[in-house]
């Protein structure tokens, strides 16, 4: 059960900086003040009472480069940039702890999602090639004849193929499923005003980053390796708590997941999408089911009243954090 005692202030604006990537959200705007939209507050609690259900983990270059170099010598840290659509320096800035851009964040966790998928050395040195082979191609259609044998990513010529547009990421956000602007600008690493000069200013203009190239390249060739997971459908995963707990209803349903009433109604009869916070939520819910399903019907009642106790907790303690802070509202 939960340990009440660990809400001794609600969600702040400042958790959600820490937790932005785990959330696999947008950046927000640091605050002091509780977060309002109480979906996103219970989602960012969740994660923090417990680790082991973040979805997303994006993997240190360090990590990447030792991956590859345990299975093929003579990696340079050139060549580490170059396989990630960066300048000849980029790798060493790296490895030495500099920050990367949340666009190399997603190539990283492509890449590492390609290597854990293989089981052999042979399989790994395979997938090593394969990403090797969609970065040259980049580097082709950008005029680049050979760019592991460049030190840079800057164009020399005119394609003579074609490259990757910014109407591309409009293609690849549908075929991934994607319906949400917000979703599409965390996985390509975009804020939104790139994301519109890219999609409706310039969409038959080559993308000027070479790492968001291939990272729409890598997404292309193999779509299970986007880090967003599958949306739940809602009305099933309705269905299946109920065939546990038969007294659960549509209300009970949504306040769980931070919404009013209505919005049970809404997911489960009238089929409307949840927004972000919601859906990030409910793959939180269905990882935390399995587990409860394992050691029998009993943990799933448990496991909702986990659930509305956590909510409720969240707004006692929200109400409590603005009484003592007079000066804070919720926007």
């Amino acid at each position: 059960m939960i340990e009440l005692a660990r809400f001794q202030r609600p969600v702040i604006g400042e958790d959600l900086d820490l937790l932005r990537y785990q959330l696999g959200l947008s950046v927000f705007t640091l605050s002091l003040a509780p977060v309002p939209k109480l979906s996103l507050a219970l989602l960012a609690r969740h994660l923090m009472m417990d680790n082991s259900l973040v979805e997303i983990e994006h993997p240190a270059a360090a990590d990447v480069f030792t991956s590859i170099s345990s299975v093929r010598s003579g990696v340079t840290e050139k060549k580490l940039s170059l396989m990630f659509g960066r300048e000849e320096g980029a790798a060493s800035r790296w490895l030495e702890g500099g920050s990367s851009t949340p666009t190399m964040q997603r190539l990283f966790f492509c890449f590492m999602q390609k290597m854990n998928r293989a089981s052999t050395e042979t399989e790994k040195l395979a997938a090593i090639g394969g990403w090797e082979h969609l970065v040259t191609l980049e580097g082709q259609h950008r005029g680049i004849s050979s760019i592991f044998d460049s030190s840079s990513w800057t164009q020399l010529d005119q394609p003579a193929n074609r490259p990757i547009l910014g109407e591309d990421l409009l293609t690849l956000r549908d075929m991934l499923g994607i319906t949400d602007v917000n979703d599409a600008c965390w996985l390509f690493g975009l804020r939104i005003g790139a994301w519109g000069a890219l999609t409706s200013q310039n969409p038959k203009m080559p993308v000027p980053d070479a790492a968001l190239a291939i990272l729409l390249r890598v997404l292309n060739d193999d779509l299970s390796l986007s880090p967003l997971k599958k949306p739940e459908s809602p009305l099933d995963l309705f269905n299946e708590v109920k065939s546990f707990q038969s007294d659960l209803d549509k209300k009970k349903f949504a306040e769980i997941f931070g919404n009013e009433a209505s919005s049970g109604y809404k997911w489960v009869q009238a089929g409307s999408r949840p927004g972000p916070a919601v859906r990030r939520l409910m793959l939180i819910f269905r990882k935390q089911l399995e587990r409860a399903k394992k050691t029998g019907p009993s943990s799933v009642g448990h496991l909702l009243l986990d659930w509305e106790n956590v909510l409720r907790q969240e707004k006692l303690s929200i109400s409590a954090y603005l009484e003592s802070h007079p000066d804070l509202k919720l926007r």
